[in-house]
């Protein structure tokens, strides 16, 4: 039994009384304000869930795993976040599937950032090599700025507690810690870590997707509700895939230097993505990520998390890939990225 059992067995009894069938009522869909969320944002503003007659309401958290807390308990229909140890728990306990992609940590795609506080910078933490030694900020244990420590330990051949890693709970504590110096080190989405550093607040010390590519995020429900609203569900991953088209064509495409080719049909998007992110046009053009076209995600990454997370203790021995996604709303890919 793992250090979440107690949380999100209380989650999973919740699923038991939560009732599925959605009704008149709207499908309750929680993201966090991440530009990685944005096909979900262009899915509604534009109407393509409206053209698949469905009702959505946005609900917005401070961290990934809540999210999943909340899908199991049966408080929000639909999560798109972050994949952690405690969606992970509650998908191998029967609570919860993913069924479709989000952001990939794809090379030369800058969307997570490591960055340093200027003290700690001061004070020799000058590149990502560097961290060993030092405090980390996460949202949560067992989260996907948590995995992204880990990964890295892997990569470098650090001692399992090099990096001393602190839960702050939200991205907001975050941002105040590392621009305060109570932590030395975060990663934070380039839409905040770009302007920060541009600013002086903090230093830039690089890119997730260069050090450790991984399928980062994506959309997971209820077993519950798959079973009894299939056919609401597939209608909702077309909505939703819809809008992966057209982020596809906005935002995946690079020039010769790295900087994302900004169509006139893709700064007609800014507005949309800047109102549900509380951002600013420059702060979006810096800070889209890879979102796959056809809303794909890398089953063979997931069983890589789930090693990890497993050895890590963060989650139950046994859980395997068929235990947490269902292929049957996407195409997949089946590969570990290279």
């Amino acid at each position: 039994m793992n250090r979440f059992t107690t949380l999100f067995g209380i989650a999973i009894s919740g699923t038991i009384l939560a009732s599925n069938a959605l009704g008149a009522d709207p499908l309750r869909v929680c993201v966090l304000r991440f530009t990685s969320s944005s096909s979900a944002y262009l899915a509604l503003d534009k109407g393509y869930y409206a053209d698949e007659n469905l009702d959505v309401k946005l609900n917005f958290f401070d961290a990934a795993q809540p999210v999943a807390v909340a899908v199991s308990a049966g408080s929000c229909d639909v999560g798109i976040t972050g994949f952690t140890a405690g969606m992970y728990n509650l998908a191998g306990k029967g609570a919860l599937k993913i069924i479709a992609g989000e952001a990939w940590e794809e090379p030369r795609y800058q969307f997570i950032g490591y960055v340093a506080s200027n003290t700690a910078y001061e004070a020799g933490l000058k590149s990502i090599k560097d961290l060993p030694g030092h405090r980390f900020g996460v949202t949560q244990l067992g989260s996907t700025f948590h995995y992204n420590v880990g990964m890295l330990a892997e990569k470098y051949g650090w001692q399992e507690k090099a990096v001393a890693v602190l839960p702050l709970q939200s991205v907001a504590n975050m941002i105040a810690s590392v621009k305060s110096g109570a932590v030395d080190a975060t990663a934070l989405p380039s839409f905040v870590a770009t302007p920060l550093s541009k600013a002086g607040a903090v230093k830039l010390l690089g890119w997730v997707s260069d050090e450790t590519p991984w399928q980062v995020s994506g959309v997971f429900a209820s077993t519950a509700l798959i079973s009894k609203n299939r056919e609401v569900l597939q209608r909702f991953v077309k909505a939703y895939t819809r809008a992966t088209a057209e982020y596809d064509a906005a935002f995946n495409h690079l020039d010769a230097n790295g900087a994302h080719i900004i169509s006139k049909d893709a700064e007609a998007l800014f507005p949309i993505i800047m109102k549900y992110t509380n951002t600013t046009e420059e702060q979006v053009r810096g800070g889209m990520p890879y979102v796959s076209p056809t809303g794909s995600f890398n089953v063979g990454n997931i069983a890589a998390q789930l090693k990890w997370y497993e050895k890590q203790g963060f989650v139950d021995s046994g859980i395997t890939v068929d235990n947490v996604v269902d292929t049957s709303f996407v195409s997949v890919v089946k590969d570990n990225f290279k």
